[in-house]
């Protein structure tokens, strides 16, 4: 399981584990990596500015 619904961004295109033909061990690094990468920084940027509009 790569986590919650939220975490569904993690996999689209434009992202590390998009397409990647990798083990399951080297698609949890490629997950746990998404929030340091430049999509990762802008969907974290983007939540972090919707919750403080709401």
């Amino acid at each position: 399981m790569a986590g919650p619904l939220a975490a569904g961004v993690r996999p689209e295109p434009g992202t590390e584990p998009f397409g990647a033909d990798a083990g399951a061990a080297e698609l949890r690094g490629m997950l746990d990596r998404f929030p340091e990468s430049d999509r990762g920084r802008t969907v974290i940027a983007a939540r972090a500015a919707a919750e403080s509009a709401a």
